[in-house]
């Protein structure tokens, strides 16, 4: 076993001898800058290890720290010439609270093609028997420079439903 700093361990142990891997990275969140450091220290192991599969892991309070953070992955993907990253996110109640834990997302980097699927398939399960009041909310989609146009809701139909049926689409 090391004990390591975990970028220092990305610079320091990939690529591994099999070309083949999966890397996690999951900081602590205890220190302000991890969004930067995370996509500073994928950029820094795609350039060791290009084809490997990266899963970042990062709460959801902010959403405009989340935004920026995956325009930001977004930037390093395309500049290592590798595929549009996925994005899954699960959100127990809505993210207006900047103070609370609000959700869960993880950023894909060179994804296996049925992850995807089987994640639309798995994560209304989890968001319903997690959110609160069972109303939790689930996002699986490619990481894109496009803006989602959103449709106001129908008069009959709230917000959150709105949001809701936007993510099974």
């Amino acid at each position: 076993m090391t004990q390591l700093d975990g970028y220092t361990a990305l610079k320091a142990l990939l690529p591994p001898k099999e070309r083949r891997g999966l890397v996690l990275i999951d900081p602590p969140f205890e220190e302000a800058g991890e969004l930067v450091r995370m996509t500073e220290g994928l950029a820094a192991a795609l350039k060791r290890f290009a084809s490997g599969t990266y899963l970042l892991w990062y709460p959801i309070k902010d959403e405009k720290l989340i935004a920026r953070f995956h325009r930001g992955i977004l930037e390093v993907s395309e500049l290592a010439g590798i595929e549009t990253p996925l994005k899954l996110e699960l959100l127990v109640r809505p993210a207006r609270n900047p103070n609370m834990l609000n959700g869960t997302g993880i950023v894909v980097a060179n994804p296996p093609f049925t992850l995807a699927a089987e994640m639309r398939s798995l994560l209304p399960m989890l968001a319903n028997r997690l959110g609160d009041a069972g109303r939790g909310e689930f996002s699986v989609a490619e990481l894109t420079h496009k803006k989602r146009i959103v449709s106001p809701p129908a008069p009959h139909q709230s917000r959150a439903a709105a949001r809701k049926k936007m993510t099974h689409i």
